[in-house]
């Protein structure tokens, strides 16, 4: 017990320091955004600038936790960017990274989407998207739906102050 609450007193202190690559400013977590366009499923993922994704899985949440992929080692291009298509036309199939496993490549969207990712410091976290409402969001092209409403990809990545220590 004692030991965890070094690590967070030392995950403070470098965070205070400047050391952290990214502190959530939202004590409750954040948010990622979902949107559904033409039939692909897009996730955007909040990230700082100097992250890098390592791995991401979905899930159907709906009922019993069904498994729907697991991606890791994303490309050059996919591993700093929070943006990916993870359903299409051919199901879930996740492109970009060098290992894929899909579970069930013909599953159709369910109504409760898990999404969980790691980064490549270890740092993972993840969300659930109600995609009834995904899907019957009015959205702006550069909009994402959120359970804090429609926003962007920098307003979600702006939940971080990347290498900035907060106030």
């Amino acid at each position: 017990m004692w030991v965890k609450g070094i690590n967070a007193t030392v995950s403070v202190l470098a965070c205070l320091m400047g050391l952290s690559g990214c502190v959530m400013s939202d004590p409750d977590g954040f948010v990622f955004g979902f949107r559904v366009v033409e039939g692909q499923v897009e996730v955007f993922l909040p990230m700082c600038p100097d992250d890098r994704l390592e791995s991401i899985r979905a899930a159907d949440a709906s009922g019993e936790r069904v498994e729907l992929f697991t991606a890791a080692h994303p490309t050059a291009i996919q591993a700093g960017n929070g943006n990916l298509i993870i359903h299409d036309t051919r199901g879930w199939a996740p492109e970009g990274f060098e290992d894929r496993q899909v579970f069930n490549p013909a599953a159709g969207i369910p109504r409760l989407l898990s999404v969980r990712y790691r980064h490549t410091d270890g740092e993972a976290s993840g969300d659930v998207a109600d995609m009834d409402k995904v899907t019957a969001a009015a959205l702006e092209p550069d909009q994402y739906w959120t359970d804090k409403g429609p926003m962007t990809a920098e307003q979600i990545s702006r939940q971080f102050h990347c290498n900035k220590p907060t106030s």
